[in-house]
């Protein structure tokens, strides 16, 4: 339930889909089903697709749908695979498309932001520090300038 709080209050683009699977997750729990430890194949298709489609606004409908496996089934093992939410899987995959980004100085810092998938830079850029300790234009400055210029925290 703290998972479902923490998703609430913390997500923009992916709270309906991990709240979703965290509700579906928590009545599997409820009514005590056994989860097996052999890793369905599904997991292995529904990682590529959340790698190849991480930049759109995906639901568990639509996830399921792909892969062919209910959305329960989703919620149930999704969490106990991945050792993490379905929306911070997410998040984690955005901020690792967008490291490549920065690399290219004449993209600006919001639109690798919305092409990494995030609603807007505010919600990028926390993020961005939440995983990665700097702000996106912290990183950027130390790629370019080394460890010198930039400390740690991301701060002159």
């Amino acid at each position: 339930m703290v998972a479902i709080i923490n998703e609430f209050v913390n997500s923009y683009q992916t709270k309906q889909l991990t709240t979703e699977s965290l509700l579906l997750d928590c009545i599997a729990n409820l009514n005590g089903q056994k989860i097996s430890k052999h890793l369905p194949d599904w997991i292995g298709h529904l990682k590529d697709l959340l790698h190849d489609e991480y930049d759109k606004d995906l639901s568990l409908t639509y996830l399921s749908k792909r892969i062919n496996v209910h959305p329960v089934t989703i919620s149930k093992y999704f969490t106990r695979h991945f050792k993490t939410t379905l929306g911070d899987y997410i998040r984690k995959i955005r901020i690792g498309k967008s490291l490549a980004y920065l690399s290219n100085k004449s993209i600006a810092i919001n639109t690798i932001g919305i092409q990494s998938g995030f609603v807007d830079n505010a919600h990028y850029t926390r993020n961005f520090k939440k995983y990665t300790g700097l702000t996106p234009s912290a990183y950027r400055q130390f790629l370019f300038h080394g460890s010198d210029e930039y400390p740690k925290n991301g701060k002159r």
